[in-house]
């Protein structure tokens, strides 16, 4: 995180320095991290949440802003971000999201318009294995099911042995808080 392109550029064009802590992995414990370090009062800047695996709710951010833990990003001497602007003006559900019950905004939700990005989890096929074992794309389960049987036990390696991996998956979770400097 020290090193990717965002920080670096963001500490160039803005002249802070990112002190980053990140949470565990896990949403539980991740919560819990945010919870003693809001309770504690030594919370950073800016906390930046992955919505999979930890996120403040609008009674959340109307709690915390009432109580001053959190100062609303719109106040009469700062003005919001024109992007920030022109995302609460074109996208209606962003706005509704971004302004909690008193009218205020405390936190920016997650707004996506790349659907590759919002649909990461997808299944792959190997269609060389496909083309090889003579299978079309499945149009049913059970014509999944059989691929999947047949990419088993019909060796689409060609090594002689049936020891392919039909199947497979991975979960990849990233989360982080982030504190800046004022």
């Amino acid at each position: 995180m020290t090193t990717n392109t965002f920080s670096l550029q963001a500490q160039k064009q803005f002249n802070i320095k990112f002190d980053w802590q990140t949470t565990p992995f896990d949403g539980n414990s991740a919560k819990e991290k945010r919870q003693l370090a809001l309770a504690s009062g030594d919370y950073p800047d800016l906390f930046m949440l992955i919505p999979w695996i930890d996120q403040f709710s609008q009674i959340d951010l109307l709690t915390y802003g009432k109580a001053g833990c959190a100062d609303p990003l719109e106040r009469p001497d700062r003005s919001i971000c024109p992007n920030v602007k022109a995302a609460l003006n074109n996208y209606p559900n962003f706005k509704a999201m971004a302004y909690a019950p008193d009218g205020k905004i405390y936190g920016l939700p997650q707004l996506i318009e790349c659907y590759h990005c919002s649909y990461m989890y997808k299944e792959w096929m190997n269609t060389s294995w496909m083309k090889k074992l003579n299978i079309s794309t499945p149009k049913t389960t059970e014509d999944f099911k059989n691929m999947l049987i047949a990419f088993k036990t019909k060796d689409p390696n060609g090594n002689g042995k049936a020891d392919e991996v039909a199947l497979t998956g991975g979960i990849m979770e990233v989360g982080a808080r982030i504190s800046c400097p004022t």
